[in-house]
């Protein structure tokens, strides 16, 4: 985690250091969101807290691509770094749109259907909540929130995940699955374009990828591809 509070890039690259030497196979490597109804949250807004600091966060972003880069870890989605035949197939079903079953308080699922669509649930959040449900012998309990996943759901979803990987969005496979280019609707073709120019995003005949800048500004460039 970085871009907590009171941390300086020299304790980012203290603890980096510290992490190599423990040789995993496998680093996650998320900056701290401030979220609504928690108390970093309240903190924040009360100014008893100070929210991190984008530009110190986006240099410690960059260090831990090329620290780790150095150690020998590929930075295969925008979070995640790997040595190589060790990326997470967890969670590489999540970013392809395959079902995966989550099993614990708060684990979400995911099923897609043979119409193209798909649903997607969650167990209950409350560890007693499910506890109880499992000690009655019911195994995962009834889903506390169902949501049905249109087409065009999941093909907005398929192409943001796939943009925050360095694979990028493969669009002759994404025209297959979902029956179009993915830069085929007007406006997506306007927010690319914008994108391009802004030097986030290499478009090629082949796919979209972002570029290193562009992993900075993820969020920004799945909105106007939205």
């Amino acid at each position: 985690m970085f871009g907590l509070p009171g941390q300086s890039l020299d304790d980012f690259r203290a603890d980096l250091d510290t992490l190599v030497q423990l040789a995993p196979d496998h680093v996650s490597a998320y900056a701290l969101t401030i979220e609504r109804g928690t108390p970093f949250g309240a903190d924040v807004r009360a100014g008893r807290l100070r929210a991190p600091d984008d530009d110190l966060q986006a240099r410690m972003f960059e260090h831990a691509h090329d620290a780790l880069a150095a150690a020998g870890f590929a930075h295969y989605e925008v979070s995640s770094h790997a040595r190589p035949g060790r990326r997470s197939v967890h969670n590489g079903l999540y970013w392809t749109g395959a079902s995966y079953l989550g099993v614990g308080a708060g684990a979400a699922s995911f099923r897609p259907l043979v119409d193209g669509t798909g649903v997607r649930f969650t167990n209950p959040r409350a560890t007693d909540t499910y506890l109880r449900a499992c000690a009655r012998g019911q195994g995962n309990p009834q889903p506390a929130k169902v949501e049905l996943r249109s087409r065009e759901d999941l093909e907005q979803e398929a192409l943001w995940l796939a943009l925050r990987t360095a694979d990028g969005v493969d669009r002759y496979a994404h025209a297959r699955r979902h029956g179009h280019d993915p830069l085929a609707p007007a406006e997506r073709q306007s927010g690319a374009a914008f994108c391009e120019r802004a030097g986030w995003l290499t478009i090629t005949t082949a796919s979209l990828r972002l570029t290193r800048a562009g992993v900075l500004f993820a969020d920004e460039v799945a909105v106007r591809l939205a």
